[in-house]
């Protein structure tokens, strides 16, 4: 079960809610791979041709995007293969395709107005 946690930015009026962890679909390969962008699809079922999958898992991770600096939720796809090899996928900003960094909620600024923002968990997600 995932959790909810919205930031407020105690400045002006920006928050944002992220649905961080993983849901009862994230073992779900199939349902997984649509998060990621084309290309990065054909990487996995390369990979998945290649090393066969004995498990997949795929977990929501709040980042801040290093080309456009937008805040946003990013996937993390790990997949095991047949024959104990374990690769990794990380989704691309859905506004500009660039790579995002792990931020930790507790330690950010508003990105509107670089106001001190609050945490808080606001409920939970399957």
């Amino acid at each position: 079960m995932g959790e909810m946690r919205t930031i407020k930015c105690q400045k002006c009026d920006y928050s944002k809610r992220f649905l961080l962890g993983a849901g009862i679909m994230g073992g779900n390969l199939e349902i997984a791979k649509k998060n990621f962008s084309y290309q990065i699809q054909k990487e996995i079922e390369e990979w998945i041709s290649e090393h066969g999958c004995r498990k997949s898992s795929c977990v929501n991770k709040p980042g801040r995007c290093m080309e456009c600096r937008a805040l946003e939720v990013f996937y993390e796809l790990t997949v095991k293969g047949t024959d104990d090899q374990e690769n990794r996928y990380v989704s691309s900003c859905k506004r500009c395709g660039g790579k995002y960094e792990l931020i930790d909620l507790e330690d950010i600024t508003c990105p509107v107005c670089e106001g001190n923002v609050t945490v808080e968990v606001t409920g939970h997600w399957d």
